[in-house]
This record gives structure tokens, C-alpha cells and sequence, in this order.
């Protein structure tokens, strides 16, 4: 008889804790509608949820625990344990707000001084909306990451938590890159210095839609 799908996932090896992934970016760019938008729309006021990816062909299952700031820049700062332990920090901007673009790297900065070992992925949120006067052009986004100065981000993504576009794309990238460190220790289960890992720096820009839930 066929063992129930259910039951060869929990004999799956996982991380001993889920693999913590921060929104951040300055208020009004979307960062909680794509928090919600991954999980299907969570009860109100929960600022962290876990979303597993599995990966059958290596019998692992990576938990991905996705933080939201909960609105922590509209009233102040966002707490500097906020960060810390992220193995991943996405970093939104709205396509529609070029100064939510050029604001992200002194808030990179404070992510660096309170998780070094944090790998920041740049998020274009809104896509589905005209860009306007204010907007950013693709040729200024690109500027942006080619600028000297600015080369802190391991990878980018768009995305629009209306329609789902790239959400998607984005988490399975984040369990793909978690599941290469995850087996690159060679522990399966015994991780330290689980931050050593390189990302693909390529640009993932698919046509995908939908989103998953956690």
C-alpha cells in the first residue's frame, strides 16, 4: 500500500528552526499586503507566520518564517531585534514612489549593523499600477543597483500583492537558496553559521501568478 503524502513529509529533515525572512522598507509600500498576500490573507495583528517549503526529491522540508514590521516605521524606528536572526532581509520599495527607492540604503545599513550576515533582496512592489510622475522607471531601478555605492543587494524581485505577480516566484527562491545552504553544511538537521551562502544574483522576472499559502 502507497504511505500517505502527509506522513513521508513529517519524516522529511528539516532545519532545527525556520529560516527567518523581514519585510522592511518605509511605510506605505506594500510590505504588509505582501505579508498577507503569502498567507492568504492571516488573522489581523499577526506579525510573523511560517510557510513551509518542500522539496520531495530531497526529502526536506525548509519552514520559512516571514516577519512584518507591523507598521514600526510609520511610528518611530523598527526595533533593532527586529533583524536580528534574519537569514533573509526583503527590502520594498513602491514602483510608484522613486524616494521609497533611494530611502532603502540607510535602512540596508541599520539591517547590516544589527544582522550582518542577513542577504538583502531588493522588492519593486505595486507593479500593477501606473508608474507616473513620481514612479521609477526600469532604467532607474537598474541604475540604482549598477551604482557603486549601493551594490548591497544579492538579488531583486517584482512584485504586486493585488494580483500575486511574483510572490510566487519569490518564495520558491527563498527555498531554493535555503535548501543549497541547508545542504551545503552537510549536518541536515545540526546547522552553525547557517548564514554562509551565496545567492543567485540573476533576475527573476517570470510571468508566474498566484501565491502561496503558509
Amino acid at each position: 500500500m502507497t504511505e500517505n503524502p502527509e506522513n513521508l513529509v513529517a519524516n522529511y529533515k528539516r532545519p532545527r528552526k525556520p529560516y527567518k525572512v523581514a519585510f522592511t522598507g518605509i511605510y506605505g509600500v506594500g510590505k504588509t499586503s505582501l505579508f498577507k498576500s503569502i498567507f492568504n490573507q492571516p488573522p489581523q495583528h499577526v506579525t510573523k507566520c511560517t510557510h513551509d517549503e518542500i522539496f520531495h526529491k530531497d526529502e526536506t522540508v525548509i519552514p520559512l518564517e516571514f516577519w512584518d514590521t507591523a507598521d514600526m516605521e510609520r511610528h518611530g524606528s523598527v526595533t533593532r531585534s527586529y533583524y536580528r536572526g534574519s537569514m533573509f532581509v526583503l527590502l520594498v520599495y513602491s514602483a510608484t514612489d522613486e524616494d521609497s527607492l533611494h530611502r532603502l540604503p540607510g535602512i540596508a545599513k541599520d539591517v547590516k549593523r544589527d544582522e550582518p550576515a542577513a542577504k538583502l533582496i531588493l522588492v519593486r512592489n505595486k507593479t500593477d499600477l501606473p508608474i507616473g510622475d513620481e514612479g521609477v522607471e526600469e532604467d532607474k531601478e537598474k541604475e540604482f543597483l549598477r551604482s557603486e555605492k549601493k551594490k548591497i543587494f544579492a538579488t531583486s524581485f517584482w512584485t504586486s500583492a493585488k494580483t500575486g505577480d511574483g510572490i510566487e516566484d519569490l518564495i520558491k527562491e527563498l527555498g531554493k537558496q535555503s535548501l543549497k545552504m541547508f545542504k551545503s553544511r552537510g549536518r541536515w538537521g545540526n546547522e552553525q553559521n547557517e548564514n554562509g551562502f551565496e545567492l543567485d544574483t540573476r533576475e527573476i522576472r517570470q510571468e508566474n501568478k498566484g501565491c502561496c499559502s503558509g
